[in-house]
């Protein structure tokens, strides 16, 4: 997240997005899940946790912001915040 937002068009913002996105599918996987020790996830996910990382993609255009929106956007879903 610090890349993107300091360098939102920078060489490697690609990169970065790709592991910001493996990071947020990790974090959906085990988000409000029960059955995942509380140290382990993230339940529920903060709302203001997401509003965070939706601003600083605020000025990405890269491919990869969409991925990572994706991830956001079930997290919100699936814990129904």
């Amino acid at each position: 997240m610090q890349y993107w937002s300091r360098l939102p068009a920078g060489k490697h913002v690609h990169e970065a997005l790709e592991q910001g996105s493996s990071l947020a599918k990790s974090a959906l996987e085990t988000a409000c899940d029960d059955n995942v020790p509380p140290a382990d996830s993230i339940s529920p996910v903060p709302r203001q946790m997401v509003t965070e990382i939706r601003r600083s993609l605020t000025n990405v255009h890269d491919s990869g912001r969409a991925e990572v929106e994706k991830y956001l956007d079930a997290a919100v879903r699936k814990c129904g915040k």
